[in-house]
This record gives structure tokens, C-alpha cells and sequence, in this order.
């Protein structure tokens, strides 16, 4: 997908989900701010599944959660601000990191209905910055302004620590609130066990945990590149690699189908919802496969 104008974001992914909502019986984000309140005496035709087994084990009598509904949903959008998500395959073509924010402000769209509180996660050179989480129209504005400034910006260089962040939000956000990643995950080989186990500690936490692996096919997963001895820079730390692209091709793709396996394998271990994006897809096709698949499950 081209990109767009930034003063575009907001209208743009407003076009995304109107309409297509319509056709959605239940909300997409239906049913995580559901709070465990008390324990009371089981009755003939309660549902078995809110039977808490483990008091039974100690009490030998059935009792079962009792549960308070929350109107409003707790969400918090993390989007990687790493230099390596500014990667984009064609020159007109839009970035991970935009893409990231598109697909960020559909869904701000979505929660903006639904009168749910959102926020946003990312980092600011050194710096890094976790919004307030609310529901009124004058958050939700600055919300998109906020997402607009990332679209058009460049990042510098500097070290984003995505595993810091995600550890932090495990502490600071809510318990039970939704937490959505955007993050191509391309961490150094000693660093990827650190950040899949922060992914893994926001879900032991009590929240809920989707991530969104963005990776362009042509170029990064299929390393579709001239057959010749070509210079790759690292976006991290700018330092350049020559490499005979036919000499390391098919040791490269067992590396990044190695990578993506593992991030996969995880995220499903952990029941951390999962899905490798596409960069070639259009951000409307990814989003509308999502809410389907979402909608499926409730």
C-alpha cells in the first residue's frame, strides 16, 4: 500500500472500519474487562465452567466466580519505535512504522465507538512515553495527533528497548486491560529471549496480549535481491554488511522461518494471540481478516 499524507491518518483509517463494522454482530474486543468479584454456593443449572475447582479441592463443596462486567475496556496500543521499523520495500511505499500506525489508528477507531479507554505506548528518542488511558473525544483527538506525528517522522537513531517497555506496562498498565503490539521483533540474537519473555509476563499479569509481527515478504522474508554481492546497513546502529546474496539466501531463509517459528511457538504457548503481517497486504485486508477471526472466536 502507497503511503499518504499524515494529515490523512485519522481520515483514512476511519474509511478502514466504517462501514465494515456494520456487518460485525459483536464487538471485536468484546468480554476482556471482566472482573473476578466473589465466590458463591453452586446451584443446579449454573454453568460448570465458573466453578472454582481448586476450592473445591480444599473444601469439598462447589462454588463458583462471580463476576462484575465493566462497561468500559482498558487498551493500550505499543507500537515499536526501533530505526528498523522504518524499513520500507519501495520508495513511495509506506513503512513498517506507518503501517503500524494505520492499522493503530483503525482500531482507535473501533474503541472510540465502542466508548472504551485507550492509550498509546512508544519511544521518543530516549525517552519513553505511555498516554493516560481514557474514553473522551478530546483523549481520543490527541490520540491521532500523536499517531500522526510517528506516521511522518523518521526515527533517529537510538536505542529503543522494546523489552523495557513491555515490562513496564505489565506494572503500570491496569490489570486485565488489552495490550496490542506492533513490532517487526527484530531484536539481537541475545536480546530475543528477554523480549519474548516480557511479551510472556504482560500475560501472566492478567492481560489480554495480541501481537502484531510486521515483516515485508519480498525483501525481508524471501531476501528477493539482486544476485550479486550487495551492501546491506544495519537501520539500528548504521553499520554496513557485504554480503554475496546467492552464497547466503537459503542460509538466510532457514534463519528467518527459524525466527518467525519461535516468536510463533511462543506467543501460542503462552495463549498470546498472534499474526505475522504482511507488508505487501493491504492494511484493509489485514484488518477486516483480524476482526473476522476475532468475531469467530467469541
Amino acid at each position: 500500500m502507497l503511503a499518504f499524507p499524515p494529515s490523512q491518518l485519522e481520515f483514512v483509517a476511519n474509511q478502514l472500519v466504517e462501514g465494515f463494522l456494520i456487518g460485525l454482530n459483536k464487538s471485536p474486543f468484546h468480554g476482556f474487562s471482566v472482573e473476578f468479584a466473589e465466590h458463591r454456593s453452586y446451584n443446579m443449572g449454573d454453568s460448570l465452567k465458573h466453578i472454582d475447582w481448586k476450592v473445591y479441592g480444599k473444601t469439598e463443596q462447589l462454588f463458583t466466580r462471580k463476576y462484575d462486567q465493566e462497561t468500559n475496556l482498558r487498551c493500550c496500543l505499543l507500537i515499536d519505535s526501533s530505526t528498523s521499523m522504518d524499513f520500507k520495500a519501495d520508495l513511495g511505499a509506506m513503512s513498517k512504522k506507518q503501517f503500524a500506525c494505520l492499522l493503530s489508528g483503525s482500531m482507535l477507531h473501533i474503541l472510540k465507538k465502542q466508548l472504551d479507554a485507550a492509550a498509546l505506548a512508544y519511544q521518543n528518542t530516549i525517552t519513553a512515553i505511555l498516554t493516560p488511558c481514557k474514553s473522551s473525544a478530546s483523549h481520543y483527538n490527541q490520540l491521532f495527533a500523536t499517531l500522526t506525528d510517528l506516521y511522518e517522522g523518521s526515527s533517529t537513531p537510538f536505542a529503543a528497548d522494546l523489552t523495557q517497555q513491555l515490562n513496564e506496562l505489565a506494572e503500570r498498565m491496569h490489570k486485565r486491560s488489552l495490550v496490542i503490539v506492533f513490532s517487526d521483533c527484530l531484536e539481537e540474537k541475545a536480546q530475543q529471549s528477554a523480549l519474548l519473555e516480557a511479551l510472556c509476563q504482560l500475560k501472566f499479569k492478567g492481560h489480554e496480549v495480541l501481537l502484531f509481527q510486521l515483516l515485508e515478504s519480498d525483501k525481508e522474508l524471501a531476501f528477493n535481491f539482486e544476485h550479486k554481492p550487495t551492501a546491506f546497513e544495519d537501520l539500528e546502529n548504521g553499520s554496513v554488511l557485504y554480503a554475496d546474496v546467492p552464497q547466503v539466501k537459503e542460509s538466510y531463509h532457514i534463519e528467518i522461518q527459524d525466527f518467525v517459528s519461535n516468536i510463533r511457538n511462543t506467543c501460542l504457548e503462552a495463549r498470546i494471540a498472534y499474526e505475522l503481517i504482511d507488508l505487501q497486504t493491504p492494511v484493509q485486508e489485514v484488518l477486516q481478516q483480524f476482526l473476522l477471526k476475532r468475531q469467530k472466536m467469541q
